[in-house]
């Protein structure tokens, strides 16, 4: 093998490096970016279940309201029941 054909196997392998590592810098850019999406998304989730879980707490909190109204309703008919039979 001569010189220039050893300096030939040598620039082609030297540019099959050059672009395993350009591809390998692409391939790293492009897994940062799934990674900041995914931290948004994670964000994101996080805001929604607090504003579930609010809302699950806002529904509790007035079903309940409206089971005392209807306790207190009853307890009024009741003591009108009451009133009327004396």
């Amino acid at each position: 093998m001569t010189n220039e054909e050893m300096q030939q196997v040598i620039e082609g392998m030297l540019s099959v490096q050059r672009e395993l590592q350009n591809r390998q810098l692409a391939f790293m850019d492009e897994l940062e970016a799934m990674k900041l999406n995914i931290q948004g998304l994670i964000h994101v989730a996080a805001e929604t279940n607090v504003k579930f879980e609010r809302l699950v707490g806002y529904s509790i909190n007035r079903e309940r309201d409206s089971l005392d109204i209807q306790q207190d309703i009853l307890d009024l008919k009741r003591r009108v029941t009451q009133l009327e039979q004396r």
